[in-house]
């Protein structure tokens, strides 16, 4: 009995409880990322200027997909290319690994994949990077010096993928978690579709939007439509504005009356307006109403002035 109180004693001692023990910054980016499995993220490159031809103009998405203990996948959509798919995986030691899985149409590997590297400095619990290995740098000699990073903000809406070598930034992609539907469009998305003009002129295909709010200024992204609040929600997504990357939705509401639509919008990232009237005191928003102008006179994907 003695004997066995003093083993119990010694290994309180080496053992001690650790419920307050910190549990590895690696580890918590891993699990923050496995939290937000099944979410879709949506953006644009923002670095450098011009892309190149495969990513010149083209929507990004990246969708967390696939998340088990030890690995997740996410597929990373650039326009209609769905050919990479990131893999994120705990390797031993506690550190992370990214892979980039590059395949054909058929599902066969591609003859550049699963290039990356794992991480070597313990990051930050929302920020992780992976230097080149030594089978990227074999692949693909001049990416031997490559670091990617990937980083979540700290409420997990936007996910930054980036790129540098010799130290340098080469590419750079903030993506916005989506709020945006799927499946058949609802009655209130079939009656939005088309040109609406009134103040701004705005073109919705589908869920994707266009508007066109003064000379030089215009907003790009997707709606979702809430019909089951009052009043009506409509909020604009918006993933670019003027060309530069953006992350925040213009919160609306809505109301038709007859054949006209009246919409009050706030300033993108400022509170939803509560009802329709409005007073000095209000943050900035505008009251549009707007009236059908005929079907979409070119994809909402492609905005004013640029795809005639």
């Amino acid at each position: 009995m003695i004997r066995s109180s003093i083993l119990t004693l010694l290994l309180a001692i080496a053992f001690p409880a650790t419920a307050d023990t910190p549990v590895p910054a690696h580890a918590q980016f891993f699990e923050s990322l496995a939290r937000l499995c099944d979410s879709r993220f949506e953006g644009r490159v923002e670095f450098p200027e011009d892309p190149g031809e495969a990513f010149r103009g083209k929507p990004l998405v990246a969708h967390i997909a696939d998340c088990r203990p030890d690995v997740i996948r996410i597929p990373f959509h650039v326009g209609e290319d769905r050919s990479r798919t990131w893999i994120l995986r705990r390797v031993s030691g506690g550190g992370l690994e990214l892979k980039h899985d590059h395949r054909h149409a058929d599902g066969t590997p591609d003859e550049v994949t699963m290039y990356g590297g794992a991480t070597r400095a313990p990051g930050t619990p929302l920020s992780q990077s992976f230097p080149a290995d030594a089978h990227t740098a074999k692949l693909i000699p001049a990416a031997a010096t490559n670091e990617w990073f990937l980083a979540l903000s700290e409420d997990g809406t936007r996910l930054t993928y980036a790129l540098e070598r010799h130290g340098k930034p080469r590419f750079r992609a903030t993506l916005t978690q989506s709020e945006r539907a799927s499946g058949p469009l609802s009655a209130q998305e079939l009656k939005f579709q088309g040109t609406w003009k009134g103040g701004y002129t705005i073109v919705i295909e589908g869920r994707e939007f266009c508007a066109d709010t003064q000379p030089g200024e215009w907003y790009e992204g997707y709606i979702v439509i809430r019909t089951d609040e009052e009043p009506a929600q409509l909020d604009f997504v918006i993933l670019v504005q003027s060309d530069q990357p953006n992350g925040n939705t213009s919160r609306g509401i809505f109301y038709w009356d007859g054949e006209t639509v009246v919409v009050r919008a706030p300033t993108p990232g400022k509170p939803r307006p509560k009802d329709f009237t409005r007073d000095e005191e209000d943050e900035p928003t505008v009251l549009l109403r707007l009236r059908h102008d005929g079907k979409a006179q070119y994809p909402a994907t492609h905005c004013l002035g640029e795809t005639p």
